[in-house]
């Protein structure tokens, strides 16, 4: 089987760029984004409490820092459901309609297929792009937001991120070290990555 792992982390580049130049362009919209400039000058409020605090060898407590983080995760929901929104679109039905191609793997001449070498069905191309494109925990994440108080909501969501970590690094470490390359994505899947056939 010829490497792909390079191609990968080249189309996983070139996708990342495209959803951010999409986030770019629609947060321009002020009703999409009209908490960014609150937002912008809570994080620099956030990050200066925390310099001072460091250069006079003080701690900062996990209650002062969950309060923070949570106002930043208030003023940034807007652009958190719509990165959700493209990449769901983007990372399972688009490349799902496009048999295994985002266009970064088309660039790249990569594929994600099923172990038959078929076209992966709309299952696995959820189970795929909702694991190695983070939109599960992601989708937990706006959920939390929108369903828990504010106490669980802060309680929970460092478990999450801790969540979305671990399968990724565990998605990383069995991309490097097995043989096939098949990440924790593509074992839940069913599915691999593979060199496009030209026909």
């Amino acid at each position: 089987m010829k490497k792909t792992i390079y191609r990968r982390i080249g189309a996983y580049v070139i996708d990342a760029l495209l959803i951010s130049l999409l986030l770019g362009i629609f947060s321009r919209i002020p009703i999409v984004n009209m908490d960014s400039d609150s937002y912008y000058s809570t994080y620099e409020e956030y990050m200066e409490m925390l310099q001072e605090k460091m250069s006079a060898g003080e701690t900062v407590s996990q209650k002062v820092i969950a309060e923070y983080q949570y106002e930043l995760a208030q003023k940034s929901i807007n652009i958190t459901v719509m990165n959700l929104v493209f990449s769901a679109f983007y990372f399972i039905v688009f490349q799902f309609i496009n048999k295994g191609q985002t266009i970064g793997k088309k660039l790249l001449k990569i594929k994600v297929v099923n172990k038959e070498d078929k076209n992966p069905s709309i299952l696995q191309m959820l189970i795929h792009g909702g694991i190695a494109y983070s939109i599960f925990t992601t989708t937990i994440t706006v959920l939390l937001y929108y369903l828990a108080s504010k106490k669980v909501y802060i309680s929970v969501i460092n478990y999450v991120q801790f969540l979305d970590m671990g399968l990724i690094f565990a998605t990383i470490i069995l991309m490097l070290f097995r043989k096939d390359e098949r990440g924790l994505h593509n074992l839940l899947a069913g599915t691999k990555v593979v060199h496009e056939v030209m026909e």
